[in-house]
């Protein structure tokens, strides 16, 4: 398990970097509000798509499928993680720029 959310860890850096760079270039923080928005609803629909088909009585998953769940499941956490980690940034920015002496 702590394995399991190192690697997911390690997986949220790229988004967590998309992010930082994305707010660089962004006219307003609300684009790339919108931008995580956006990647967080493709996310739920790939899961929604999933626990649909996994819930038919039919369905078999094949040799890899546990792992691909695996893999699918560490995405999720690490974009939860960059995600995370990049509203707290933000808002210590934030607070950083309304107040720059302390």
């Amino acid at each position: 398990m702590v394995i399991f959310l190192f690697l997911s860890l390690i997986m949220s850096a790229p988004f967590l970097a998309l992010l930082i760079v994305l707010s660089m270039i962004a006219p307003s923080r609300r684009w790339v509000s919108s931008f995580i928005a956006l990647v967080w609803i493709v996310v739920v629909l790939i899961w929604s798509d999933h626990i649909t088909i996994a819930s038919r009585p039919d369905y078999n998953e094949g040799p890899g499928g546990g792992l691909g769940v695996a893999f699918r499941a560490m995405a999720t956490l690490g974009l939860a993680f960059g995600s995370v980690f990049y509203g707290i940034f933000r808002g210590w920015y934030i607070k950083r720029l309304a107040d720059p002496t302390g």
